[in-house]
């Protein structure tokens, strides 16, 4: 039984490298072409920013993960304040 998993496995390694490097193979050969359309990048919409695309979808996939930022900033705030009302009496 073990000898049929080990080979069960090495052949699926075989078929695995097979499928990688078939292309490349294929392409040598002159069989597999190149892509020859055209490689235009689509233009920016107007008003897009990266900062509120990211920010967008941060909200949407980790809802939980940015509560607990907000939470975390809201609870250090009251320390950041004091820190820097300490060092205005002191001067």
């Amino acid at each position: 039984m073990k000898k049929l998993i080990i080979g069960f496995f090495g052949l699926m390694l075989l078929a695995g490298i097979l499928v990688l490097t078939l292309p490349t193979i294929l392409h040598k050969a002159g069989l597999h072409p190149e892509y020859q359309g055209p490689k235009v990048a689509l233009p920016v919409p107007p008003g897009y920013s990266q900062l509120k695309q990211l920010f967008s979808n941060t909200l949407l996939k980790s809802k939980n993960g940015m509560l607990v930022f907000l939470l975390t900033l809201l609870l250090l705030v009251p320390f950041y304040v004091a820190y820097r009302m300490s060092r205005e009496i002191k001067k």
